[in-house]
């Protein structure tokens, strides 16, 4: 396709471009390459954003500047970073930009592939760099001096189409890098465009692909799809595609009930984001686990089984113990976020004394899931009135442990004298 230009002006995006602050620093280090007889732009997401109508989060730079002559140029400014794909951070400002060198798409049998990814580190020019890129939309590049964007793929057609539409074949694609399917089906949801027939047909038929893919990625990926905003809508759309169970294994097997649960726990995370508030992905999938160990949970109450005993049971009968993507960490949240029902349960029924701050994060988050379980009927409503009136009746506690007083002089060296 030949490529084209296309003012700011015409776009419409000049003026949004001139205000934002986070891009000024990506603007100043474009013009610093180009003095320096660099050819340089904003790449990426930030110039799709902008035609979309969106505030860009980064402004990230694209140069034909290898990264050690990106490091001359920047000096101290400038830090190298990666092995398998370098890039360089440098800083302007308070800002931190990241600026890549132009590269460009290596033939199969000239790369390896590492953890499901295929190896991508050939150098190129623009229009390479471009053809190298997931999504047309993706590859549309901003000339903040020349107040141009170039296009070289029609990205600009299918922004105004309101189309994902992936570069090259699409199979090829997907099997490059496995991922690709997961952003593209966010993406659709998020930016709310439509996907191609022919990027979408494969998706459902290389789900396989995804089981080579390290768990640390496929659980960044989670990360930001809990943070999207459309969280409900991806996981809809991976569900339909069959690639949900790559990232939450186990869902496939879900019954109805317990994809209602699933659902209306992703409408609140995505109400909490578009309301400005914290989302927890632990939140997320305390709840949705929670739906598979919920009858599990009311006999054990009733048999007044311990609840270290009983956790233990929830987590390895849920299927979250096996996990492989959800990071011991969050598993650790998801235990305490379970440990608070049985906590809640003992305060309503027993009249259980509080030894906890109900207005800590922690105790924000359990009732997160308390709430899910009261509008599915496995907790009378008048429960959470009494547990509000529990809190509100609790006595205020003073600190009871007394501060540490500080030393004098310092911290005290726990070294023997020479002469011991």
């Amino acid at each position: 396709m030949k490529k084209q230009t296309y003012p700011l002006k015409s776009l419409g995006i000049e003026k949004a471009l001139e205000r934002s602050e986070h891009a000024q620093a990506s603007i100043a280090i474009v013009k610093r390459l180009q003095q320096r007889k660099h050819e340089a732009y904003i790449v990426g997401g930030a110039v799709r954003d902008l035609m979309l109508g969106i505030e860009p989060k980064d402004y990230d730079v694209a140069t034909d500047a290898s990264p050690e002559d990106i490091r001359k140029i920047f000096r101290r400014s400038a830090r190298i970073i990666g092995r398998r794909f370098r890039l360089v951070h440098v800083r302007q400002g308070h800002s931190m930009v990241e600026v890549s060198t132009f590269r460009r798409r290596t033939p199969k049998s000239e790369t390896e592939t590492v953890g499901g990814l295929q190896a991508d580190n050939t150098y190129g020019n623009a229009a390479e760099d471009a053809q190298r890129r997931d999504l047309t939309i993706n590859a549309l590049m901003l000339d903040p001096t020349q107040r141009i964007v170039v296009d070289h793929l029609g990205g600009k057609k299918d922004i105004d189409d309101r189309l994902l539409r992936v570069i090259g074949d699409p199979t090829t694609r997907y099997a490059e890098d496995p991922v690709r399917m997961i952003r593209v089906l966010r993406l659709a949801a998020k930016l709310r465009c439509d996907i191609d027939p022919a990027t979408e047909r494969p998706i459902a038929r290389s789900a396989k692909l995804l089981d080579v893919i390290s768990p640390s990625r496929l659980f960044d990926e989670l990360k930001k799809t809990v943070n999207s905003g459309a969280a409900y809508k991806t996981f809809e759309l991976m569900r339909k595609h069959k690639i949900l169970g790559a990232t939450l294994p186990g869902i496939e097997k879900f019954n109805r009930e317990q994809l209602e649960y699933m659902r209306d726990a992703l409408r609140a995370n995505d109400e909490q984001f578009q309301q400005g508030e914290r989302n927890s992905l632990s939140v997320l999938i305390a709840c949705i686990y929670w739906s598979r160990v919920a009858e599990q949970w009311q006999q054990a109450c009733a048999d007044g089984e311990g609840v270290i005993e009983l956790i233990e049971e929830l987590l390895a009968n849920s299927g979250l113990e096996g996990n492989k993507v959800v990071t011991r960490f969050v598993k650790t949240h998801v235990r305490n976020i379970w440990e608070y029902q049985y906590r809640f349960h003992k305060i309503v029924t027993e009249g259980r004394a509080i030894r906890f701050n109900p207005d800590s994060y922690n105790v924000t988050k359990a009732l997160c899931l308390f709430r899910l379980r009261i509008k599915h009927g496995e907790i009378p409503p008048e429960e959470q009135t009494q547990l509000e009136e529990a809190f509100a009746s609790r006595p205020s506690q003073p600190r009871t442990r007394p501060r540490r007083p500080r030393r004098r002089g310092g911290r005290r060296s726990r070294r023997p004298a020479a002469d011991e």
